[in-house]
């Protein structure tokens, strides 16, 4: 059982919302109650225990445009936001499986900030993005107003609070009340185990043997990285699979004659799987993800992955991981932490992985739904959560001249301008016809 429990924590799944897939009816017992509180998740315990190794385990959407940002209407914005999705006020109450979200009843702080020498390609002049979110204590949700030209908003959610569509959601109803429309809310209490379970199945863990795309760990320190290229894609098709297929090339090219398996975890909204119940696209600002488990072979392509990728998404797959972890909810914490921390320093010591890396594909943003009150989106992008255990963590914001690339990974993956390299060579891949 530790190793299933320290695979499962060390993993470093992630988020979001690249592809959807249909599935039967959620059970009625799952739907929204009077007073918001919802089940902690055993995906959430991941999240939280992650937290606990390389904090903060945060989402940060940045929209990134024009204007200036008035602080007292955006806090007066997002507390009417959270009245309405009141998954960004929770807090942690309980032990164990009897562990839940409860509202707080408190609005996620909404601060400006000045740093003029943060420029949104990197880390550095964004300390704010490293404060904590504590789940026992809150705030679990945070928004920062950074003024100047670009003008930035960001919105942080603690990921064991809310996956990327959620904040999504949020962030959008945020605009709604700066612009007077009518909230839509999130009421619902379902999780992705309930979801998880319309179809999903236990499926045993695949070895900790996949090599990272930049190449070994350097035994440096214990530090974590991020970077942005804003990328003039040639062509939309296949876009996941490609970038798959690039970055198994560069984690091949960079192991040598040893070679090593590639993997990729591709995250996956389950709410459509709830869309049954009401007739309509499920709303909750929760952990509502599943996976794919792309493995990318010698002889793959991109055709052939995209082939693999709608089979397993046809086939339900994407809820496997949830069902398979349920039985976490019984490990405490404490214990999670401790064998999270001896896996990460195994995978690093050996460089193999649980997976190569995690790509998350957001897709066209939803700009015109971000912008209000004076303040224009021209993009939309979020900073992946970092991980000491994680190799690659990837997201892509579609907009309408590119798409925005993000990528973070341990430091002593990145360093020598492996991170870098990695991402000039996506560039240049992706910008050809």
């Amino acid at each position: 059982m530790t190793r299933s429990v320290a695979r499962a924590v060390a993993r470093g799944r992630g988020i979001y919302w690249t592809m959807t897939s249909a599935a039967p009816a959620l059970p009625t017992h799952a739907l929204a109650r009077e007073a918001y509180r919802r089940a902690l998740s055993p995906t959430e315990r991941v999240w939280i225990t992650a937290d606990a190794l390389c904090p903060p385990f945060t989402n940060a959407l940045v929209l990134e445009g024009r204007g200036q940002l008035d602080l007292a209407a955006w806090t007066s914005a997002v507390a009417a936001a959270a009245d309405a999705n009141p998954g960004a006020r929770v807090v942690l109450r309980g032990a164990l499986g009897w562990s839940r979200w409860e509202d707080s009843g408190a609005a996620p702080p909404v601060r400006e900030v000045t740093t003029p020498e943060w420029d949104g390609r990197g880390p550095f002049g964004a300390s704010f993005l490293r404060e904590p979110l504590p789940v026992r204590t809150g705030p679990t949700c945070a928004v920062w107003l950074v003024q100047g030209d670009p003008a930035y908003v960001v919105i942080r959610s603690h990921h064991a609070t809310m996956d990327g569509r959620g904040t999504q959601h949020f962030a959008l109803e945020i605009l709604r009340a700066l612009r007077g429309d009518a909230l839509l809310g999130s009421p619902s209490t379902v999780t992705d185990l309930d979801l998880g379970r319309l179809g999903g199945q236990k499926r045993p863990h695949p070895p900790e043997d996949c090599i990272a795309p930049t190449g070994r760990h350097d035994g440096g320190r214990a530090e974590t990285t991020w970077i942005r290229h804003s990328v003039a894609l040639a062509r939309p098709s296949q876009f996941l699979p490609r970038v798959a297929w690039i970055l198994a090339r560069e984690a091949r090219r960079h192991a040598g004659p040893g070679g090593g398996e590639v993997r990729f975890d591709v995250p996956v909204d389950m709410r459509p799987r709830a869309g049954a119940v009401s007739g309509e696209p499920l709303r909750s600002t929760g952990n509502l993800t599943g996976w794919l488990n792309l493995r990318v072979a010698d002889d793959a392509t991109p055709e052939s992955l995209a082939r693999a990728m709608k089979s397993e998404l046809a086939r339900g797959r994407d809820g496997d991981v949830v069902v398979s972890i349920a039985g976490l909810r019984w490990i405490p914490l404490g214990l999670m932490r401790r064998f999270g921390a001896a896996r990460t320093l195994e995978n690093n010591r050996a460089s193999r992985y649980g997976v190569s890396g995690i790509l998350s594909n957001l897709g066209p943003m939803p700009l015109e739904g971000l912008s209000g009150a004076g303040f224009v989106a021209d993009k939309a992008w979020l900073v992946p959560p970092s991980g000491h255990a994680t190799a690659l963590f990837a997201t892509f914001s579609g907009h309408a001249t590119g798409v925005e690339v993000l990528a973070s990974m341990p430091s002593p993956l990145a360093s020598g301008g492996r991170l870098e390299a990695l991402m000039a060579t996506l560039d240049a891949e992706l910008t050809r016809t």
